[in-house]
């Protein structure tokens, strides 16, 4: 039976927070908590609101993305390009509070990304870090950074409209080779 009752207060609670995130006056009022804003001037409750807003507020998330191009035919090689990737991502990721993903897509190529609740810092911050990878690249011999695809959100594209000009391509690439074998 305490078991149920627990439950039933959470739940009470939780609707409470739920209520806080669209009108906290009504629930981080006067009469319902007195010393709240009395004894704080007012700033633990405006906490209180900021950070249930962050918790339980509604998280649109945006992917950002970019593929670079690393390469370096120095003496530094291989551990020249490891070292830029990890600089751009965890020298400017971290400082923005944003977790920056690299994968390799094939042996020159890498992707970067990153999820970001603001779209245009998302941006910023994949190409601070680019900058921060090609500023390492560019202090050995042999060694650069090249932009294959800037770095933009996922959702940005309109529809298929992207898919659709690359198989026209194909198409047209198609209809070339046909012509030329016949």
């Amino acid at each position: 039976m305490p078991s149920t009752r627990r439950c039933a207060a959470c739940t009470c609670y939780l609707a409470a927070f739920q209520l806080a995130v669209t009108w906290p006056e009504a629930v981080f009022n006067e009469t319902l908590m007195p010393r709240l804003r009395s004894h704080t001037d007012g700033r633990l409750a405006d906490a209180m609101v900021a950070e249930t807003r962050r918790r339980l507020g509604a998280s649109a998330t945006h992917a950002v993305k970019a593929v670079v191009e690393l390469r370096c035919i120095g003496s530094a090689g291989v551990h020249a390009v490891r070292r830029a990737l990890l600089h751009g991502v965890v020298a400017h990721g971290l400082t923005h509070g944003v977790a920056i993903t690299c994968k390799l897509v094939t042996p020159p190529l890498y992707a970067l990304r990153c999820s970001t609740t603001d779209q245009a810092a998302g941006v910023a911050t994949l190409l601070g870090a680019i900058e921060a990878g090609d500023s390492l690249m560019s202090q050995h011999a042999g060694g650069g950074l090249t932009v294959k695809e800037a770095s933009r959100a996922a959702d940005e594209h309109d529809g298929g409209a992207e898919l659709a000009a690359r198989l026209a391509g194909v198409g047209q690439l198609a209809d070339e080779l046909d012509g030329a074998t016949a």
